[in-house]
């Protein structure tokens, strides 16, 4: 569950990053949609399908590390900023030993792109991890506050 609610969280800015893509005049789409489709479409379900799955697979690994570091405590227990580093690290860390497993295979192939612009996409990966993660805590929490009519005491 925690993976399919990142995962639209992080397709709706993927999609507005997509929508950035096209007015700025960069265009990628990776989809090959229909002749009749509009690039503009192509260009934001590319970035939106592609924030999905960095979300699902976030998600999951926010669930997996939360699991494994909290036990059998519900989220909804759990203070907000220890579930924002717990949000932090699912965000993180497949990028990071993706860029780590790249560098030790290919050395060259990334000689000319700045450590500064990893920085930054891991920043707003970390902050968007944290936020997915503060959001987790909140809903959780405020479904175990909410009364629920007709409920067995």
């Amino acid at each position: 569950m925690l993976a399919l609610l990142w995962a639209i969280t992080w397709s709706v800015v993927g999609a507005a990053i997509g929508v950035y893509q096209y007015v700025a005049g960069w265009p990628i789409a990776v989809l090959k949609l229909p002749g009749f489709a509009s690039p503009f479409i192509a260009v934001v379900l590319s970035y939106a399908f592609g924030g999905a799955k960095g979300g699902a697979i976030s998600g999951a690994l926010f669930a997996l590390v939360l699991s494994i570091a909290e036990g059998k405590q519900s989220a909804a227990n759990l203070s907000f900023g220890r579930s924002a580093v717990w949000g932090l690290l699912g965000a993180v860390l497949v990028p990071v030993t993706m860029l780590g497993v790249t560098l030790v295979r290919f050395p060259f192939l990334l000689s000319d792109i700045p450590l500064s612009l990893f920085l930054v996409y891991w920043f707003f990966l970390a902050v968007l991890g944290a936020g997915c993660a503060l959001l987790t805590v909140w809903l959780a929490r405020r479904g175990i506050n909410r009364d629920v009519p007709g409920a067995a005491a």
